[in-house]
């Protein structure tokens, strides 16, 4: 199944329910859980953990770029509002400008300078693109979403009075 904003944003709701009617603290908080998956993502690059490990790290960062896309009331995949990516740059500035990105999100949505701009999280989202394609010899992070996103639909979750949670199985990934 060929994973989209639509299908994980229906998926997420499915599992987890609405989650709070404040949108601009969801937003924040789903903010920073992606940059907390930006993180794990990072801490692979540091350790030279193998290409399908971090590979896996950049999908869940994704798909949580979705749910701010989605409550930010944008299309991640849209091409309007983009930084042009230099073509010549290696995995690893990859994900370091990935997380650059990411970070100048949360902190305009923490600081409340704006709702939440696509600008951001597209960048982002571009980066990690190019960051798996580059490092992957022409892998792709649609794959690598759809990928993870099976695993988390057969997963149990304990889920959070605030539309979220977190896995309680032993499913890998």
């Amino acid at each position: 199944m060929r994973e989209t904003q639509t299908t994980i944003e229906a998926w997420r709701r499915d599992t987890f329910g609405e989650g709070p009617t404040d949108i601009k603290r969801a937003l924040f908080r789903m903010a920073v859980r992606a940059n907390t998956e930006m993180a794990e993502l990072l801490v692979k690059v540091a350790t030279n953990a193998p290409h399908e490990e971090r590979h896996r790290e950049a999908a869940d960062v994704a798909i949580v770029l979705y749910g701010v896309a989605e409550l930010g009331g944008f299309d991640l995949r849209a091409s309007h509002g983009f930084y042009e990516i230099e073509q010549e740059v290696s995995h690893e500035r990859c994900w370091l400008q990935a997380s650059q990105a990411l970070a100048r999100c949360v902190y305009e949505i923490g600081t409340g300078l704006c709702k939440c701009s696509p600008i951001m999280p597209r960048y982002c989202f571009r980066w990690l693109e190019r960051g798996v394609w580059l490092s992957g010899y022409g892998e792709t992070l649609d794959n690598q979403v759809d990928a993870k996103m099976a695993i988390n639909r057969a997963r149990v979750w304990a889920k959070t009075d605030e539309g979220h949670g977190h896995h309680v199985d032993p499913v890998g990934g």
